[in-house]
């Protein structure tokens, strides 16, 4: 032949708990446990004053009984702190509902999310914690108690929580004032009309006198009788079109923030009278968009409608986020389940940063049979640290016959009819080499002294230790001076013109010419000499390509020794006679390549696209 790789209140199932967030907490004890399972966690405790995290809710008891874990912490009194949020805490081990975790703190940059405290492995709800700057549950409203209110325009809530509007004051961009006519001693009050503040505060009347603007005056006195025009309600002189006091009727008081218009109260500035009130519609949760039309927590009412915090989805009465949440993961309804619990920008995920690989979770950092990217197996009796595969330090390899005394010689070179490939040459075990006369260079060879990319060696195809069998083995030459080299077998010794092969197939080698000529020998077929296999001292990994040409054949080369089996995507390869492994279908790339070696050791590498030179990232242990 030639040479030729969270939120909301309760009642959301997590699929495994979440690790508790880094929030200051102060816990109290929990409850001995119930028929259902574990006891009740005790409430959080204040924050720390001025600390970025308000309270949290202690553990629940560990499970004891039928369906459930023990319920979680009870809700975290509000912390002190600047920003943060509860601290999520779990619950029983088997877990029911968790309680709510503590709010954020009050001063400073918005707060946080409360976080919710778990149930246990298998509990309810869960949310994300509240991270320093983050909206607190109402979105741009404000959390006072379990409701959100805006604190511009909540006469019980205005410019803070518990701040109380009074006397027939409205609360107006935050401040308490009179909406019409003069606050006296912190009382609304109409000096045109009133008889205990007439024309100012403080201005009584008589007990026969009433309070009336005189005829061509401006400011209120206390007179005798009205003026023309008016009404006389009490000791007030008043235009019932237009007091607030006595709108269309005496003693008829229009509510704080109405005015009296044509005898009937009304709002100004946009609001809308709902239950006696002016209310913004556009932001209150108890009349969003209409009258009586309430939002449930946590949604709080932006532009007229009832939403959820920005970033969140309205699922199932809940607030969620979609990018995180395992019971909405993406989309409302979608659950992520084992082994894939987790939920990473939108879609369901190992937990942990670890990897999906065959319907398995598994940590390619330290992963002997995922070692760096799925399916990559390290060699037998090797070990994965930091996604790299830590090969043993060496194994005992048998590896081929030796002949000592026994063997034969002769020479070749690429010139004297090996196939052409371009501008250079392929070898029955398909190595490419190129030529400069005598002299041969090949690549994927050993090439560290005792070897060269110019010492190699074709071996008879018809021998016990045929080409398609050994390509890519190595042989230790002696020569006739004592000089030993090292030569990869990379061809096939033509019987039908080399006689010595055809003779003696079983010692004989045909070298290449400057391999001979490095063995000191003066004659062209020197026999009695000696030679045996040996491990190649090769540099860097092994390699593999596809067969020009080819979409189901590839090449193996730059092992320790030489390759006797290989399985492509899970099915055996066979070996051709031109030292390509042949598949019988096109091959998927990319493809899995399971490799064994002459010594019986395996590893797992990566076939791509491309006739060029692949680095798999794999070698085989040394041998002893």
């Amino acid at each position: 032949m030639s040479r030729t790789s969270w939120t909301g209140p309760l009642a959301r199932v997590l699929a495994a708990s979440l690790a508790l967030l880094p929030f200051a907490c102060v816990t109290g004890g929990g409850s001995e446990p119930d028929d259902d399972g574990g006891g009740r966690g005790g409430s959080g405790q204040v924050g720390a004053g001025g600390s970025p995290a308000g309270g949290a809710g202690q553990a629940g008891g560990q499970s004891a009984g039928s369906p459930g874990g023990g319920q979680g912490g009870g809700a975290g009194v509000l912390g002190a702190g600047t920003s943060g949020g509860g601290a999520v805490v779990a619950g029983g081990s088997a877990g029911a509902l968790g309680g709510l975790g503590g709010f954020g703190g009050l001063g400073g940059a918005p707060a946080g999310a409360g976080g919710m405290t778990l149930g246990g492995a298998a509990g309810v709800a869960g949310a994300e914690a509240g991270a320093a700057g983050m909206m607190t549950p109402c979105g741009l409203l404000t959390l006072c108690g379990a409701v959100c209110v805006s604190l511009t325009d909540d006469a019980a809530n205005c410019g803070g929580c518990g701040i109380a509007c009074t006397g027939g004051q409205a609360c107006i961009a935050g401040t308490c004032q009179c909406a019409t006519g003069t606050s006296c001693g912190g009382v609304c009050v109409d000096t045109s009309s009133d008889a205990a503040h007439c024309g100012a505060c403080g201005v009584a009347c008589g007990t026969n006198q009433v309070c009336s603007i005189p005829v061509g005056q401006t400011v209120a006195a206390c007179t005798t009788q009205c003026a023309a025009g008016q009404t006389q309600c009490g000791q007030s002189c008043v235009d019932l079109a237009t007091s607030a006091a006595h709108c269309g009727a005496c003693e008829a008081p229009c509510a704080a923030a109405q005015v009296c218009t044509a005898g009937l109260c009304t709002c100004t500035g946009g609001l809308t009278a709902c239950s006696g009130e002016c209310i913004n519609t556009s932001t209150s949760a108890s009349h969003c968009g209409a009258c009586g039309s309430a939002c449930s927590m946590p949604r709080s009412c932006t532009a007229g409608t009832c939403a959820c915090p920005s970033g969140q989805t309205y699922c199932n009465g809940q607030c969620v986020n979609t990018q995180t949440d395992t019971m909405h993961c993406g989309g409302c309804g979608t659950v992520c389940s084992s082994p894939r619990t987790a939920c990473t920008a939108g879609a369901c995920s190992c937990p942990n940063g670890q990897s999906y690989c065959s319907n398995q979770c598994v940590n390619t950092q330290t992963d002997v049979n995922n070692c760096g990217t799925c399916g990559n197996r390290c060699a037998t009796g090797g070990s994965c640290s930091g996604g790299t595969c830590m090969n043993p330090q060496s194994t005992s390899c048998d590896i081929g016959p030796s002949h000592n005394g026994d063997g034969s010689f002769t020479y070749y070179y690429f010139g004297q009819g090996t196939g052409r490939d371009g501008a250079g040459y392929r070898t029955a075990c398909g190595y490419y080499g190129t030529g400069n006369g005598t002299v041969d260079t090949v690549e994927n060879i050993a090439n560290t002294s005792p070897a060269s990319n110019q010492y190699f060696v074709a071996i008879p195809a018809d021998a016990s230790f045929n080409t398609s069998n050994y390509c890519g083995a190595c042989v230790e030459v002696t020569g006739q001076n004592g000089t030993k080299i090292i030569a990869t077998v990379i061809d096939s010794c033509p019987t039908a013109s080399n006689q010595p092969c055809r003779d003696r197939p079983n010692q004989h080698l045909d070298l290449s010419k400057t391999a001979f000529d490095r063995l000191g020998y003066t004659v062209g077929n020197p026999s009695g000499t000696t030679w045996r296999f040996v491990p190649c001292p090769v540099t860097g990994n092994v390699k593999v390509r596809f067969k020009s040409g080819n979409n189901n054949e590839f090449f193996v080369e730059n092992g320790i020794t030489s390759i006797t089996s290989v399985t492509c995507n899970g099915t055996a390869a066979t070996r051709t006679s031109y030292g390509a492994w042949h598949m019988n279908d096109a091959i998927a790339t990319p493809a899995t390549l399971v490799l064994t070696d002459k010594a019986g050791r395996t590893i797992t590498v990566t076939l791509n696209q491309g006739t060029q030179n692949q680095d798999s990232g794999q070698q085989f242990p040394a041998c002893q």
